[in-house]
């Protein structure tokens, strides 16, 4: 975060409020975004006007560099899943600067590989996972990224809702709800004050196990 931080001091910012549209695919490339606070996500939708959210962005983040590489429209679709502030660059300007910078080249790097990886994972997990086993993928993966160790277990720290969660995985948002709700009556998991606590990851990777059979 504080590469790009350093990157997008002064730059101008947007704040937006949730759901808000920051570009559409197919848009002209003009800026790249970097997330100061709040959390976004970029979509792709079919002719129905279905959404599949392909990536989250969390704070200290960029996006759209993909389209600036490429010289291209922007090939996702957006929006603010919380409210945001977000610091913005002129492509040319933003390419300018890594060009510039060994250290900038590097995390530029390292954020598309990342991208790559994550991606990678989000097509093996919706190909090979059924429903279920997505939830607890993905709440597997919250915890690798997100998790802090508590007394009362390892919490999520970042709130997110379970249509957030559903969109991600492509499912719906009861499933989402129903998997939740088992897992809290096995006593695997609890959310107190918006945020969800892991009591045991061993017993969490067991329940999927177990839905299996």
């Amino acid at each position: 975060m504080d590469v790009w931080e350093a990157l997008f001091e002064g730059a101008p910012v947007k704040t937006l409020r949730k759901n808000t549209v920051v570009f559409h695919q197919g848009d002209p490339l003009q800026s790249i975004y970097f997330v100061r606070r709040g959390r976004v996500r970029s979509s792709l939708f079919d002719e129905d006007g279905q959404e599949m959210t392909i990536l989250i962005f969390t704070e200290g983040t960029i996006f759209g560099e993909v389209s600036a590489i490429e010289q291209s429209p922007y090939q996702v679709t957006t929006t603010t899943n919380t409210a945001c502030t977000l610091a913005y660059l002129p492509v040319a300007v933003f390419l300018e600067k890594v060009e510039q910078s060994p250290s900038l080249t590097r995390q530029l790097n390292r954020s598309l590989t990342q991208k790559i990886i994550r991606l990678a994972s989000h097509i093996k997990d919706i190909a090979l996972l059924n429903s279920d086993e997505r939830v607890v993928a993905y709440l597997l993966k919250l915890a690798d990224t997100f998790g802090v160790e508590t007394k009362l277990g390892l919490k999520i720290a970042i709130p997110f809702t379970h249509q957030e969660m559903a969109d991600l995985i492509a499912t719906s948002r009861v499933t989402v709800s129903k998997v939740m709700s088992l897992l809290d009556k096995e006593g695997i998991l609890q959310r107190i004050e918006g945020y969800l606590y892991i009591k045991d990851k061993e017993s969490l990777l067991q329940w999927c196990a177990s839905q299996e059979r």
